[in-house]
C-alpha cells in the first residue's frame, strides 16, 4: 500500500488489483465461502504485495523507464525460492 501511495504522489501509474485470495470478495467477507484466513499463506502474502503495471497504449518507453525507476527505488530486496 505504502508503495501505491508513493507511486501516487510521484505521479507513477500503478494498480491494485488483486488485494485478497479470493478476489474480488474482499477480506472480512471470505468466511462466507468457507475460506479460512491461514488456509493458504503464500496466496494472501502475495495479494498483499502484488501491483498492476499499466499496459495501455500510451505507456511511453520513457514512462515505462520512469516506473521501473520508481519501483526499483521502493522495493525491498526478497529472497526468491524456486522449486517450492
Amino acid at each position: 500500500r505504502r508503495a501505491l501511495e508513493a507511486a501516487c504522489r510521484a505521479q507513477i501509474e500503478l494498480g491494485s488489483w488483486f488485494e485478497t485470495p479470493l478476489h474480488p470478495i474482499p477480506l472480512h467477507a471470505h468466511a462466507r465461502v468457507g475460506y479460512r484466513l491461514g488456509s493458504c499463506p503464500v496466496s494472501e502474502a502475495t495479494a498483499a504485495q502484488v501491483i498492476n503495471l499499466p499496459l495501455h497504449e500510451r505507456v511511453t518507453s520513457d514512462d515505462a523507464e520512469r516506473i521501473v525507476r520508481f519501483l526499483l527505488s521502493h522495493s525491498a530486496p526478497t529472497s526468491v525460492r524456486v522449486g517450492g
